[in-house]
C-alpha cells in the first residue's frame, strides 16, 4: 500500500495500486451490506460486468439514448448520484453478450446504489439492468438484492490514477464558457475540500446556492456552505466536529477488530467439544461479547455519522 501522506494528497497526481479482491486488508471497512471498497485518487466506483438477456441489446442502446435527452432536458437529473464519470460497454464472450457499467462516484458503492434505486422509484423508471441476467424482479422494493447482484458482478480494478489539478483546471475552464455552470462549482468546492481550503470551499457552495437550477441543489450548497464557514468560524464546533470524527474513526476500528474476533471465537467454539468442553464454552462466551461489541460499535457509527444540523432558510 503506497505511503498514506503521499495517497492523501490531492494537490498533485496519484496512482494507488490495489490488491486482488479490491481491498487493503488493513483498511477494511464494513459497510451496511459488506465490506465497503476503498476511496481511491480517482474517488470511489465500480465495474460492473453481467450477462445480458438474449435478444435485448437494443434495449441497451435505447436507454442511452433516453438518457442523452433526460440529461440535455434537466441536466442535473442525475444529480442526486453524484456521478463523475459514466461509461457503458457491450461486448461478446464466446457467442454470448455482455454489458460493462463503469462508474465514478462521491459517494460510497452502498450508498450509490440506494440512491440510484431511490431516482428510479421517485421517477417511476426503469433501469437498464433489467435487462441482465439474474438481476432481482423486486429490486424496487427490495434494496438488498439489487445491492448484492452488483456486489457479485463488480469486478474491482486494481490500478488507479487521478490528477484532481486536471479536473480543477476543467471545472475552471467550464465556467469560462457558462458562468451558471452549477456542476462545475460543486467540482470546484470538492477539489478545494481536498486541498484543505475551507475559504474556497464556502466561496465554491455559495457560489452553487447563488446559481442552483432548482431549490434541492440550493439548500444543498447552503447547508454545505454553512457547514464549512462554521468550521472555519467557530473553534469549538471544529473541536467538537474533530473528536466525532475520531470516535466515528475508532467505532470503525472496534467494529473490524470485533468481527474478526467473533469469527475466530465462533470457530473454536465449533470446534472446541471434539477438544474439550471448557474451551467450547470460552469461545462461546468470546463470540457472544465480540457480537455485542461489533453490534454496539454499529450503532455507535450510525449515531455518530451525521453532523450537527445547521438550518438553513429558502430563498
Amino acid at each position: 500500500m503506497p505511503d498514506k501522506s503521499t495517497q492523501d494528497d490531492w494537490t498533485k497526481p496519484a496512482a494507488v495500486a490495489i490488491p486482488k479482491g479490491g481491498f487493503f486488508k488493513d483498511k477494511v471497512e464494513q459497510g451496511r451490506y459488506g465490506p465497503i471498497f476503498p476511496k481511491t485518487p480517482c474517488c470511489y466506483g465500480f465495474s460492473i460486468i453481467a450477462k445480458i438477456k438474449p435478444g435485448t441489446e437494443e434495449n441497451f442502446y435505447k436507454y442511452a439514448r433516453n438518457i442523452e435527452t433526460a440529461v440535455a432536458g434537466t441536466p442535473d437529473v442525475l444529480a442526486v448520484l453524484k456521478l463523475h464519470y459514466l461509461r457503458w460497454n457491450l461486448f461478446e464472450i464466446k457467442g454470448d453478450t455482455y454489458f460493462q457499467y463503469t462508474g465514478i462516484f462521491d459517494t460510497d458503492f452502498d450508498k450509490y446504489t440506494e440512491d440510484a434505486i431511490a431516482l428510479f422509484s421517485a421517477t417511476g423508471l426503469n433501469t437498464v439492468f433489467e435487462n441482465l441476467e439474474g438481476f432481482p424482479e423486486d429490486w424496487k422494493t427490495n434494496a438488498p438484492a439489487f445491492i448484492k447482484f452488483v456486489r457479485d458482478h463488480h469486478r474491482p480494478s486494481f490500478l488507479e490514477y487521478g490528477d484532481p489539478v486536471r479536473a480543477a483546471k476543467t471545472f475552471r475552464r467550464a465556467l469560462d464558457v457558462n458562468d451558471g455552470a452549477c456542476r462545475a462549482q460543486l467540482g470546484l468546492a470538492e477539489v478545494a475540500l481536498s486541498d484543505g481550503k475551507l475559504a474556497h470551499v464556502i466561496h465554491h457552495y455559495n457560489e452553487t446556492a447563488r446559481i442552483a437550477p432548482d431549490k434541492a441543489v440550493m439548500r444543498l450548497a447552503r447547508r454545505e456552505a454553512d457547514y464549512y464557514a462554521r468550521l472555519n468560524d467557530d473553534e469549538d464546533y471544529l473541536a467538537a466536529e474533530l473528536r466525532r470524527m475520531n470516535w466515528l474513526d475508532g467505532a470503525g476500528r472496534v467494529q473490524q477488530l470485533a468481527a474478526r474476533v467473533s469469527f475466530a471465537a465462533l470457530l473454536v467454539a465449533l470446534v472446541g467439544p471434539s477438544m474439550d468442553q471448557v474451551v467450547a464454552g470460552l469461545g462461546w462466551a468470546l463470540a457472544s461479547s465480540s457480537i455485542i461489541a461489533w453490534s454496539g460499535s454499529l450503532i455507535t457509527r450510525k449515531l455518530l455519522t451525521a453532523r450537527s444540523r445547521i438550518d438553513t432558510g429558502d430563498a
